[in-house]
């Protein structure tokens, strides 16, 4: 099981993809999976990820008919092995020590949540769930420890970036 599982949902990036994947390919921290949820697209974005995969298992290519960008990315978090996962857009690239930098700050025990864009922001458990309970949080430049999405199923919501938590 990886540590981290980056969740890259792929629609017409073609021009983008490779720099992208590269810089997924090029961390400093090796310990990873990247999800590559090809959301129906209708360029050579597919191939490209299949030509990663040849060279490097940890690129997976799950295909799906076109939903969105929350529907991809939702079928990324169904299928990630990594304990901790991770979001990237197709059309962006990462810093090389990005996976490194995230993994120093969750491994504290205790950690379920980690805003990458601020040091401070390495939360417990108990201080995320009740953040989603009292709004809906953006996705981007987040990581949540697999088992506490999951068990708190927080996923996202159809055609928007914000996410959803559904408590009972």
């Amino acid at each position: 099981m990886p540590a981290i599982s980056i969740i890259i949902p792929i629609y017409n990036v073609e021009k983008y993809l490779r720099r992208c994947l590269e810089s997924v390919q090029n961390q400093t921290f090796q310990d990873w999976e990247a999800i590559c949820v090809n959301d129906g697209s209708p360029d050579n974005s597919a191939d490209i990820v299949r030509e990663f995969a040849a060279r490097d298992a940890r690129f997976k290519l799950v295909n799906k008919e076109n939903g969105g960008l929350s529907d991809a990315r939702n079928a990324g978090m169904a299928v990630v092995s990594g304990e901790y996962i991770l979001y990237l857009d197709s059309d962006d690239f990462i810093h090389p020590q990005t996976f490194e930098k995230a993994n120093a700050v969750v491994t504290v025990p205790g950690v379920a949540y980690h805003y990458m864009f601020n040091e401070n922001s390495a939360l417990n458990s108990r201080d995320v769930a009740h953040r989603a309970r009292v709004k809906q949080q953006y996705q981007i430049g987040k990581q949540y420890r697999k088992d506490f999405a999951r068990k708190h199923k927080i996923m996202y919501m159809w055609r928007t970036r914000k996410i959803i938590n559904f408590f009972r």
